[in-house]
């Protein structure tokens, strides 16, 4: 009876073990399923002093942005580089298995609007651009001052695509009248989606 006893305690041993290994590997291939085999997104836009990166969704041409907090992973990241992303867990990944950093900002996927997405507004007409420096000088519409802002999360060729002298574009959020030099909006161009920038100059009509 004690052998039989013992065979039974080692039996029940031998199965919980191999459940807890199951439960194990379970995790693991969900893990590895959590980035698809190919890079799912390309680097549109670095910006190297807020660690922010711009990437799109090849599938759905949806922008997303996310933070990098190792500095030298940030360096080492270049435009036009795949990375991988679970938009579930809002995380990305360099290498397609470690998770390195948090989304911040994701569009609705296929070009959709969000329920409170803010319409395209024009507010100003752009007057001179440097894609050298990434500013860009707008003529507000309602009062003629102009504004120079600068954007940093864009590549020249990026840069000089989105904004051109004479083209309309908008602030986002709309209201103009709390600018001032320092403050943080989103410059939008038509037919392009927002970016990040930050005002540098406002001189008075």
């Amino acid at each position: 009876m004690r052998f039989i006893h013992t065979e039974i305690k080692l039996i029940r041993t031998i199965f919980t073990r191999a459940m807890l290994g199951l439960a194990v590997l379970f995790v693991l291939a969900a893990a590895l399923n959590a980035y698809a085999a190919e890079p799912c997104c390309a680097i549109t836009g670095i910006d190297q002093k807020s660690g922010t990166v711009t990437a799109r969704e090849n599938a759905t041409r949806r922008v997303f942005t996310f933070k990098v907090t190792d500095a030298k992973l940030l360096s080492s990241l270049k435009v036009g580089q795949g990375v991988f992303a679970n938009f579930t867990a809002r995380q990305v990944s360099v290498n397609g298995f470690d998770p390195c950093c948090n989304i911040t900002s994701l569009q609705p996927p296929n070009g959709a609007k969000s329920a409170n997405a803010a319409p395209f507004v024009p507010c100003c007409d752009v007057t001179g651009v440097n894609a050298n420096t990434g500013q860009v000088t707008v003529r507000e519409n309602s009062s003629g001052r102009l504004i120079t802002l600068k954007v940093s999360s864009l590549t020249a060729s990026q840069f000089t695509q989105r904004f051109k002298v004479g083209a309309a574009v908008g602030f986002e959020p709309v209201d103009s009248a709390k600018l001032a030099a320092g403050s943080r909006i989103q410059l939008r161009a038509a037919g392009f989606d927002p970016v990040d920038s930050v005002v540098s100059q406002i001189a008075a009509h």
